[in-house]
């Protein structure tokens, strides 16, 4: 993700108009792709991040989503079909301190709805299967925040832009679970394909076509309590995950991986808030050399 940090030595060198091209439609790929891994696609929640480039032009994105699923038929149902979406904002900063004075920033926002379904299916009593398909609609746009005087070469170099871009993410999720008295442990490996195609965009700079791979394995355990809030029953839960990431996202000189550790609480809902049946309150945090993550996130099951 060390994107703007390249071997230009910008402010003073006639850059060839094809070596623009590229660098845009570059930064525009690599923004798009990293918008849909962390806005579009079941891999984190709302959150603020900070990767730690070599320089001083470090990055830092924040996301914010809100996920809804409801899923139809009786728990005690092997087959069960499953709709759910995810509504996502994401707000990406990065320094521009290097490229040549004054200092500033470069800034990445995107707006994201996301829509979809599948079904989990029970193979048996410990072993359970749940595919996906997901389309995601993003409207992404980048703005140079410097103060420089006209005609300054850097502006020349990263124009504003504007793009819509529509994204296939279809996933498969394969899940273990075991009950021991009250605890329910479990084992999750889910793999999650991402293909953006771009729809429009105000640039003749920048083609958006990515594709990109996301492995996530982990291990979790929650806890059927009898403690109870307002009525409503609790679910303490925990859990501890690898993400592998692949293809565009990690061209994009991203982690190749990083860590997941968090904890949460479910409770079920009171009769007023029908057709919620549970809200998930869930905090966790993000590892990996240069990158570094806290995340909250609130989620409903209709």
């Amino acid at each position: 993700m060390a994107w703007v940090c390249l071997a230009f030595g910008v402010a003073s060198a006639q850059v060839p108009a094809e070596a623009i091209r590229r660098l845009n439609n570059t930064l525009a790929n690599d923004a798009v792709t990293t918008v849909e891994v962390f806005s579009a696609a079941n891999t984190i929640g709302t959150g603020s991040f900070k990767y730690d480039n070599p320089g001083p032009d470090d990055v830092r994105f924040e996301t914010y989503k809100l996920p809804l699923s409801h899923t139809f038929g009786a728990p005690t149902n092997s087959l069960r079909p499953v709709v759910e979406g995810y509504l996502g904002y994401f707000d990406l900063k990065e320094g521009l301190n290097t490229l040549a004075p004054p200092e500033g920033a470069l800034r990445i926002r995107s707006i994201t709805t996301t829509a979809g379904g599948g079904f989990d299916w029970q193979v048996n009593r410990w072993l359970s299967a749940s595919p996906r398909l997901l389309l995601a609609y993003s409207h992404a746009w980048q703005r140079l925040a410097r103060l420089a005087p006209p005609g300054d070469p850097v502006a020349a170099l990263l124009p504003d832009w504007e793009a819509d871009a529509m994204t296939l993410i279809p996933s498969i999720q394969l899940a273990g679970g075991w009950s021991c008295g009250r605890w329910d442990l479990g084992v999750t490996a889910r793999y999650t394909y991402l293909r953006s195609f771009g729809l429009h965009d105000n640039s003749p700079l920048i083609e958006i076509r990515s594709e990109s791979h996301v492995w996530r394995n982990e291990l979790s355990a929650s806890y059927r309590s009898d403690w109870r809030l307002w009525g409503s029953s609790l679910r303490p839960f925990w859990g501890f995950a690898r993400h592998d990431l692949g293809g565009r996202v990690r061209d994009a000189g991203f982690v190749r991986d990083f860590y997941e550790a968090r904890m949460g609480l479910g409770f079920s809902t009171p009769g007023w808030l029908h057709p919620v049946r549970e809200l998930a309150l869930t905090g966790a945090y993000y590892f990996e050399g240069p990158l570094t993550g806290t995340s909250f996130g609130v989620s409903a099951e209709f």
